[in-house]
């Protein structure tokens, strides 16, 4: 079964997870556990093996670099090539990963199908009723949708996918030690923004765009 731990590598390698890379299916699996984060740790697999496969070349690259071990054996290129390659990646600064670049990575790979439209399938009501029992620390990701308004039906005719950071996700996140994150400004490319995009997307998209982009400045 597909775990996806790949697209969230430089999450779990900052909360401190050491992985092993296996080469003959490019995926991640973790190495060993800290029994106070087992819990967790192991929610969290079970709700990320729902999430669609949208990992990045970046996310690729970057998961030989985080991991401890490829193919069950110590990894063979060198800490400070890899923490170099983290670092031209831009996860990474001063042998810190960047905290916003982490939150970007979580968001943008939180994506979930559901087998009916109206419902969650995976998630139920942690899904579906957002609008209703909103959580007062996310600021702009409130939905002000009803709860049969999730995975509508599209233009395609196809069930509608979700964005959701589930709570163990997000908990996992939050675990980050801060002596393992930085703040560092990110360069936007104004020049590629397309704003007629921009238009087109719902006003809840459009608040967690700028939400997303004045925590990067």
């Amino acid at each position: 079964m597909e775990n996806h731990l790949t697209q969230y590598a430089t999450i779990t390698a900052a909360f401190g997870l050491r992985m092993s890379y296996n080469s003959s299916h490019a995926s991640l699996e973790i190495r060993d556990v800290p029994k106070d984060h087992k819990g967790v740790i192991e929610a969290m697999l079970k709700e990320i093996e729902h999430f669609d496969d949208t990992t990045t070349y970046v996310d690729g690259v970057a998961s030989f670099c985080v991991a401890a071990y490829i193919d069950d054996m110590p990894n063979p290129i060198p800490e400070r090539a890899r923490l170099n390659v983290l670092h031209a990646l831009g996860i990474m600064k001063d042998d810190l990963f960047i905290h916003q670049v982490l939150m970007l990575q979580k968001n943008n790979r939180s994506w979930h199908r559901s087998e009916k439209p109206g419902e969650c399938s995976y998630f139920g009501e942690t899904c579906t009723h957002r609008g209703i029992k909103p959580d007062p620390e996310r600021k702009g990701r409130i939905s002000h949708r009803q709860p049969n308004e999730y995975h509508a039906i599209n233009s395609k005719d196809l069930i509608a996918r979700e964005q959701l950071v589930t709570p163990n996700l997000e908990l996992v996140f939050k675990g980050i030690p801060e002596e393992r994150i930085t703040s560092a400004k990110a360069t936007i490319a104004i020049d590629k923004f397309d704003l007629k995009s921009f238009g087109k997307l719902p006003v809840e998209d459009r608040i967690k765009f700028v939400s997303e982009l004045q925590g990067m400045l």
